[in-house]
């Protein structure tokens, strides 16, 4: 119901009661003494009107009707019935004020119009000769009227009407009708489109197809930009839920947005997405749900849909900074087994190269190794394992172990990043890591004598450190045949061929 419009419908018809004095005496009289008898009863009727929407809060209203007096006078030698009707046939304009702007179930309107006026005199009366006499006049005049009103809806398709209207028609030198005021009340049904205070112009996907392992990442980012406009003549409050079907925990909601008059402003939305995504084996469809409510004195709403795709929990669409969203530094089996390792081998824990070399090692022992991915044809996602499933399967490809080696370390506090090489001279990327020993590097010798074998650059701490590279799909063979390994590639890669320079090498921190 959408009271701080009006009448919401764009058409309607009703039924209104009405009173004219149009015979300007008075409206009701009985009289009776000696001599004989009076009665007056003047202006009761009724109408029959339409009305249709032309632009906004003006409205063209054709209304019917029938107003009438009787006069009835009788005396001991004869009696007169005079009966008078005027039926109006009337055209005019309807203007809703303040169509947008008010939050009462009232909405008043001012209206003007004219048409022809039929009027109709029928006299009968009885001599004392006991001869009926019969005389009926009748004419057309036109006129207008002026006047206003209130609609008072109950529902979106059902109200209550009220008005008063002047009426100016030149009735000549017929006295037995006069100018006058009308008041009338009356209900109307309604139908048709609802006047629209806002609409919604277009939903641009920004995130058509969703991650699980993101999920972090789509609580701040926008997936979606709703495209509302205002289209009345004063600012409004627009607010956007959203929710994905089946996989939100709750709607999300962009709170209230200014926008001004016959402005289009885009809002970002973004999603709560909760566990359950994590289960989605194989990738499905799933439906975007958005709710635009605009505030104007009561609230208004429309719901828009669109679809996107959910992939499956180990889904990765192949860019490299969102990688680090399979982190799991917080599973309770890898701290558990990290922490196990390094109680074990009483190792100290602010020697982060040994214990970065300690964890590797013990990954080793655990019989895991390298197995490449089977052969993804181009257009579906990579698979990316979690550090627990690697351990539970006992191999992965080179994401994978990174995946999994990044993971402990960062359980046990130590910074790491990601080096993607993209070499032009070969056909597919390849990926290793790099974790922070937290030297300076001016006590570089206590890491390595060969300056080669180690990195220096600033840590998530903005301090300057030394980075060790690790070669992870060298699992089996150790932890010192992947450092040299990765340094190895480094050097070539990154320094002496200018990988990094030209960006087909690249360091990206993980979060």
């Amino acid at each position: 119901m959408l009271f701080a419009q009006g009448v919401s419908r764009s058409t309607g018809i009703g039924i209104r009661a009405g009173f004219w004095n149009i015979g300007g005496g008075s409206s009701l009289r009985i009289a009776v003494d000696a001599q004989g008898s009076q009665i007056d009863v003047s202006g009761m009727g009724g109408y029959l009107y339409f009305f249709s929407r032309m632009y906004k809060p003006v409205f063209f209203e054709i209304s019917a009707g029938a107003i009438g007096a009787v006069e009835v006078v009788s005396d001991q030698n004869n009696s007169r019935v005079s009966v008078k009707t005027l039926t109006p046939l009337l055209f005019g304009l309807r203007y809703d004020l303040f169509s947008t702007r008010i939050s009462g179930p009232v909405h008043p309107y001012i209206a003007a119009g004219g048409g022809p006026y039929l009027t109709m005199l029928r006299q009968t009366g009885e001599s004392d000769q006991d001869v009926e006499i019969v005389n009926v006049e009748s004419k057309i005049y036109y006129g207008w009227y002026l006047g206003g009103g209130a609609n008072i809806p109950l529902t979106s398709w059902f109200g209550f009407n009220f008005d008063l209207k002047y009426h100016m028609v030149e009735f000549g030198e017929v006295a037995e009708f006069k100018n006058g005021y009308e008041f009338g009340m009356g209900c109307t049904a309604m139908w048709g489109r609802k006047q629209e205070i806002f609409r919604i112009t277009g939903v641009r996907l920004l995130v058509p197809h969703i991650y699980p392992a993101y999920q972090r990442f789509y609580s701040s980012y926008p997936i979606a930009l709703v495209s509302v406009q205002n289209l009345i003549g004063h600012p409004i409050e627009v607010n956007v839920r959203c929710n994905i079907k089946g996989y939100s925990e709750r709607p999300k909601e962009t709170g209230y947005i200014r926008v001004g008059k016959r402005e289009i402003v885009d809002i970002p939305v973004t999603v709560f997405l909760s566990q359950k995504i994590y289960r989605v084996e194989n990738s499905n469809t799933a439906i975007l749900d958005l709710e635009v409510k605009a505030r104007t004195g009561k609230l208004v709403s429309k719901q828009i849909s669109e679809q996107i795709v959910i992939h499956s929990h180990n889904a990765w669409n192949g860019e490299m900074d969102k990688l680090s969203f399979f982190l799991t530094p917080d599973n309770r089996e890898v701290l558990e087994t990290g922490r196990k390792m390094l109680d074990l081998n009483e190792v100290d824990a602010k020697n982060l190269l040994a214990v970065g070399r300690l964890l590797f090692d013990c990954l080793k022992e655990k019989g895991i190794v390298y197995r490449s991915d089977p052969n993804i044809p181009f257009y579906q996602d990579d698979r990316v394992q979690f550090a627990a499933e690697t351990l539970k399967l006992g191999s992965g490809d080179c994401d994978d172990l990174v995946i999994l080696y990044a993971s402990f370390l960062q359980s046990v506090g130590i910074f790491t990043a990601f080096v993607e090489v993209e070499d032009p001279e070969k056909n597919l990327a390849h990926l290793y890591l790099l974790f922070d020993t937290g030297v300076a590097p001016q006590e570089g010798y206590i890491v390595s004598s060969n300056e080669k074998k180690y990195i220096v650059r600033e840590n998530n701490a903005g301090q300057e450190t030394l980075w060790i590279p690790v070669e992870t799909t060298l699992l089996e063979n150790g932890f010192e045949d992947a450092w040299n390994a990765a340094a190895t590639a480094w050097l070539q890669e990154a320094v002496l061929r200018n990988g990094l320079v030209e960006g087909w090498v690249r360091i990206i921190d993980t979060l």
